[in-house]
């Protein structure tokens, strides 16, 4: 689902600029809202960047929930994105001393 600019928070202009990798948490009585800065210039392979590193960065908290994207991509960059959200939250099973 995209949404529109027009129907973000109030003011969060002032605290998130939607730059490269910027991550900014908006929390509210009943929801927790991801706001996720794409850049100005957006290809595949850095929204799979993106989407790692943020579902790395947050992977203790993010539970399954809808995703719902603020922004118009396209098939492909949505799909791209989604996938490094959940390379992102991939965990090695092995320990350090395993001997592979």
């Amino acid at each position: 689902m995209v949404e529109l600019k027009a129907n973000f928070p109030k003011n969060i202009h002032l605290f998130f600029l939607a730059a490269k990798k910027e991550f900014f948490v908006n929390t509210e009585e009943n929801s927790v809202q991801y706001f996720i800065g794409f850049g100005k210039k957006i290809s595949t392979a850095k929204l799979l960047d993106i989407g790692k590193n943020f579902s790395y960065k947050y992977r203790k908290s993010l539970l399954s929930q809808k995703l719902l994207v603020k922004n118009e991509l396209t098939n492909e960059e949505l799909e791209s994105f989604i996938n490094g959200l959940f390379q992102g939250t991939y965990q090695y099973s092995f320990k350090n001393e395993h001997p592979f």
